[in-house]
């Protein structure tokens, strides 16, 4: 009997937007599974809905703290607390400060997702055709097709991963479900718009991405971004 349905979930694509540091806690933060609050009086009017913030949870001994981080869903300045669709990576423990650094973006499901995986190895070739090879990983790259019919809503809520400053940076989540499996990336080819006819909507984009970095394998179990590659987040136990 198959065990294995899928090698890296089945969830919607996610970007996240780095950006410099848009507000840090000063008072004392309390936390729950989907929500955080801080003491005394902050101003909370630069934050918006849609903006990443990222605290830490404590694992204690002598074991670092665990980054972790959620999606502005609403803001409640009377009260002074910030509501987020989840933490990945666990709840942050209470007394953590948090800080605000950029941007979620959920986008919708394409009409196909192709992720490739180019070996980039080094090739010299022997007498007798024989070949020795260094391995050097993978060159990941993933195409998000939304050709045959993408929304202005979509456009607008892409507007974060389209407008990137130049010490921005951008992180792909192919599915979303399996957030472990991230991928720091840029923009590698031209997107094209076509308006669809006299209805709203549009045609032909395509998202091509291309990562910054080769991975070492294809992200199937326990590997993700941060294991390898990242400094920011990433573990082995999400």
């Amino acid at each position: 009997m198959e065990s294995t349905k899928v090698i890296s979930g089945v969830g919607l694509p996610r970007l996240i937007v780095v950006k410099n540091t848009i507000y840090t806690s000063a008072g004392a933060t309390t936390y729950t599974s989907s929500s955080v609050s801080e003491a005394g009086s902050p101003s909370l009017s630069a934050l918006r809905v849609g903006h990443r913030i990222t605290s830490y949870v404590v694992i204690g001994g002598d074991k670092p703290n665990k980054p972790v981080f959620g999606k502005i869903t609403a803001i409640d300045e009377a009260n002074d607390v910030i509501t987020v669709d989840s933490w990945i990576g666990g709840t942050p423990t209470n007394g953590q400060t948090f800080i605000v650094d950029g941007f979620v973006v959920d986008l919708p499901r394409c009409q196909e997702m192709t992720e490739i995986f180019t070996p980039d190895q080094l090739v010299h070739k022997l007498r007798r055709s024989r070949k020795e090879t260094k391995f050097y990983g993978f060159d990941y790259q993933c195409i998000l097709d939304y050709s045959a019919y993408a929304t202005g809503d979509m456009f607008y809520d892409l507007l974060p991963a389209l407008n990137l400053k130049q010490d921005d940076r951008l992180i792909l989540i192919p599915r979303r479900d399996a957030p472990r499996f991230q991928y720091n990336v840029f923009f590698a080819e031209s997107i094209s718009l076509s308006l669809y006819g006299k209805t709203p909507g549009y045609r032909k984009p395509v998202f091509v991405f291309q990562t910054k970095e080769n991975v070492a394998t294809w992200r199937m179990v326990k590997l993700g971004y941060g294991t390898h590659h990242g400094t920011d987040y990433g573990s082995t136990g999400w």
